[in-house]
């Protein structure tokens, strides 16, 4: 017999790599670049490997290596885009991938991926549609860019012109996943109510459709990347609405709703209750800031706290304490099947999703059953629908007396607590407040509503408009965040036909860090909006001092101002209904004495919003009393 000529390091890393031996391929694959290291596509292949491995930061380099040995190597530039995005680096993607285009425009993928990222990232809704349309152009076929130019136009408002591109990537991949996607992908900025009512009666209609029929969904995440975020705003109670999204979706993907194996086994008596934070966003962000607290307070002697970031992880102030406050940090990937695998192992008493709803890897995750006991709470303030999610944690200052009618979960009630975060006082003082009240005309009455404006619900407008009407010297202040079209689409809703009114409305930048306490603290009067009150934000303002006038709806997340000021015992701001929001907005911008005499009794009493032990204890006593339960 004749010897065959054993394959090169290079041919046998590459057909690991096919069979899906990534470790395998990595160690050949390093051999073979160490044996023609001017190789750039070696380089590039080696990248290609690491990034498959979810070892990014090493995928990045040996890219950077490859385009070293060939600045012009278009697919490297691309495929460094890739590896700085999903390591967590969109700004550093973005200009790889132009990079990439400049050296060879006819890569459709690349201006897919940019095109996202300039939605997603400096929110160009104009660029971002032109890179998508570019995409297309090149693969009309490419169904990723059809999926993302379909999300741009809804987020655009442009609903008539989404429906066609949603229907062309169904005709391509007809899949459970991608109707839910399309069903679910919903306008931010609603211009009546009637408009939230026909939306609301459109999805219920189809989705009754697509539940009457047979469903399946082999790769959730990948497949079908949908959120019920936007639901949120629209100022009704969303339990059946999500229970009926929680009961397709369990349907569709059998596969989702794994079981670890030591939640059928009973508990050692005496161990430390073993309890989990899950999130994406745990780092400067208002679940950070909301999670920091608990993770670092609750009693380990009885507790061990194991935080599970989901990756990419974010590397910032907020991030480093609760890392550092937790007994363990185990780093969660962006992949359904090993996120089970490593959670299951944990062995997990509780399970504390941090933020139902606001991205889809948790959303699917939350299917499964690892641990004892699974809840959910106020990162995002709504029912999630979910079979698996034992309970929704809530305060009793915030809640009706009867909305457990509200919740899919079991509602559990901390007792009295202003916030339902352990929450650090900011520790920055206010600028000059001079500086923020030159954005606006000299005399000018300053009614700042500091939040986002997809949570101003359309009937929040009347009110703006009423005290613009009642007060001469009124402008209101509203944050001009999200893409440019939000603003136009709110701006035309409160004044389009009240032009003399257009003069009084402003939009200012969002403020980062202590610029924001100071723009707070330049205002006269701060306006909750109703529906979707504040929760970091109150509490930021109070800090300060700043009067918050508040109108308490009937859902938890119209209620949490309500119930801080319930806590400081404190009832000048808030309104019975909108025409007594309006008159103690007017009578505290007016009245300085009244609104000192306010601010002074803030000041007196928000200790209670800060740092306070009964939080912490209040979890403790949920944690016990659920693990209890669960037996």
């Amino acid at each position: 017999m004749t010897a065959q000529t054993p394959p090169s390091s290079y041919q046998a890393a590459i057909a690991l790599y096919r069979a899906g031996r990534i470790p395998d391929a990595l160690v050949a694959m390093s051999r073979a670049v160490q044996e023609k290291p001017d190789d750039a596509g070696r380089w590039c292949d080696l990248g290609v490997m690491l990034k498959a491995a979810r070892r990014f930061q090493e995928a990045v380099k040996a890219y950077e290596k490859a385009i070293s040995l060939r600045p012009d190597f278009a697919i490297a530039w691309y495929n460094c885009g890739n590896a700085l995005r999903d390591g967590g680096n969109p700004s550093g993607a973005i200009g790889c991938f132009r990079k990439a285009l400049s050296i060879d425009d006819t890569l459709a993928g690349a201006w897919n991926a940019l095109g996202l990222l300039l939605q997603q990232v400096h929110r160009d809704a104009e660029e971002a549609e032109a890179a998508l349309l570019r995409a297309l152009a090149l693969e009309p076929a490419q169904e990723d860019a059809l999926g993302n130019l379909a999300v741009l136009l809804e987020r655009e408002g442009r609903r008539d012109e989404a429906a066609p591109v949603w229907s062309a990537l169904i005709a391509r991949r007809d899949t459970t996943g991608t109707r839910l996607r399309s069903l679910l992908t919903l306008p931010p900025i609603n211009r009546s109510r009637g408009a939230i009512q026909e939306v609301r009666t459109q999805l219920k209609s189809r989705l009754d459709a697509l539940e009457a029929g047979p469903v399946a969904i082999s790769d959730p995440y990948g497949e079908a990347e949908f959120t019920t975020f936007y639901t949120a705003y629209h100022g009704v109670c969303n339990r059946d609405l999500h229970a009926q999204i929680g009961r397709i979706v369990a349907r569709a993907c059998p596969s989702l709703a794994a079981r670890a194996p030591h939640v059928d086994v009973p508990r050692k008596a005496g161990e430390r209750i073993r309890v989990g934070f899950v999130s994406r966003f745990m780092h400067r962000h208002s679940i950070g800031r909301t999670t920091r607290g608990l993770v670092d307070r609750l009693d380990k002697t009885r507790f061990e706290t194991v935080v599970l970031p989901i990756e990419p992880l974010v590397d910032d102030d907020i991030a480093t304490a609760i890392r550092s406050a937790a007994d363990r940090t185990v780093p969660v990937p962006r992949n359904l099947v090993r996120a089970r695998e490593i959670i299951a192992a944990l062995k997990l008493d509780v399970l504390f999703f941090q933020d139902i709803g606001m991205e889809a890897f948790t959303y699917f995750l939350a299917f499964s059953r690892l641990a004892r006991v699974q809840c959910v709470s106020f990162g995002h303030p709504d029912t999630t629908g979910i079979p698996a999610m034992d309970y929704f944690v809530s305060n009793s200052l915030f809640e009706r007396t009867d909305a457990a009618s509200d919740y899919s979960e079991k509602l559990f009630l901390l007792n009295d607590l202003g916030t339902l975060a352990y929450y650090y006082r900011p520790v920055a003082a206010p600028g000059d407040p001079a500086g923020m009240r030159a954005l606006f005309p000299a005399g000018a009455r300053i009614y700042l509503c500091p939040q986002t404006l997809f949570k101003l619900h359309p009937d929040f407008d009347e009110i703006l408009r009423a005290i613009l009407r009642k007060d001469s010297q009124a402008h209101v202040a509203l944050i001009d965040q999200g893409p440019a079209v939000w603003s136009g689409q709110v701006r035309e809703r409160i004044v389009g036909q009240y032009p003399r009114l257009a003069s009084r409305l402003h939009f200012i930048p969002r403020q980062p860090g202590d610029a924001f306490l100071t723009l707070l603290a330049a205002a006269d009067v701060i306006l909750d909006p109703t529906f979707f009150n504040g929760m970091n934000t109150s509490l930021q303002a109070f800090s300060v001092g700043a009067p918050v006038v508040t109108l308490p709806t009937p859902l938890h997340r119209g209620r949490h101002t309500h119930g801080m000021y319930r806590r400081m015992e404190i009832d000048a701001c808030t309104a019975r209904d909108p025409a007594d929001y309006v008159r103690r907005a007017v009578d505290l911008a007016r009245n300085r004495d009244e609104r000192e005499t306010v601010s002074a009794l803030i000041r007196e009493r928000n200790g209670v919003l800060y740092e306070d032990p009964r939080v912490v204890s209040e979890f403790e006593r949920f944690f016990e009393t659920a693990v209890a339960a669960a037996g």
